[in-house]
């Protein structure tokens, strides 16, 4: 009598594999939620890992004479899941290291823009400086000019 799925897996296999995905799974969703972008790379990453292993294993399992897919499966998810957190946060390591370089390229490129424009206003205050001094006031406008005290005092 075909019974469809009962025949190809074994009685007690799903519960052993619920068993060991339920929790990681569980583990891995809640991280997901986290604004940190390790965790979150790690949590794809994982997935992605344990997928990927899974279905190699799956495919080995199937190939092999006598060998069990879904302990194969298993196994490949064993191995593919650290894979896969490790490569993602490498990887999401180095993308921040590459964001934070070319960050410091553009502080770089505006602090020179700014030490630009600070020697060009120092230079031109200079000859301000200079140009005031060589200014000599108008003898006749003298009685105009008022050169004493300014605060409280006042002569009309």
């Amino acid at each position: 009598m075909d019974n469809g799925v009962a025949d190809i897996i074994p009685k007690g296999a799903l519960m052993k594999v619920f068993k060991v995905l339920a929790p990681t799974l569980l583990s891995l969703a809640l991280i997901g939620c986290s604004e940190n972008k390790y965790a979150n790379a790690a949590v794809v990453g994982g997935v992605t890992g344990a997928a990927v292993g899974a279905g190699t294993g799956a495919a080995i399992g199937s190939a092999i004479s006598h060998g069990d897919v879904g302990a194969s499966a298993l196994l490949g998810a064993g191995v593919g899941l650290p894979v896969g957190i490790l490569s993602a946060v490498a990887i999401q390591s180095m993308m921040e290291k590459s964001e934070i370089e070319k960050n410091n390229d553009i502080i770089q490129a505006n602090y020179q823009y700014i030490m630009t424009r600070q020697r060009e206003i120092d230079e031109l205050r200079e000859r301000l400086t200079e140009d005031s001094l060589r200014l000599t006031p108008d003898k006749s406008l003298r009685s105009d000019i008022y050169t004493g005290p300014t605060i409280g005092v006042y002569n009309y």
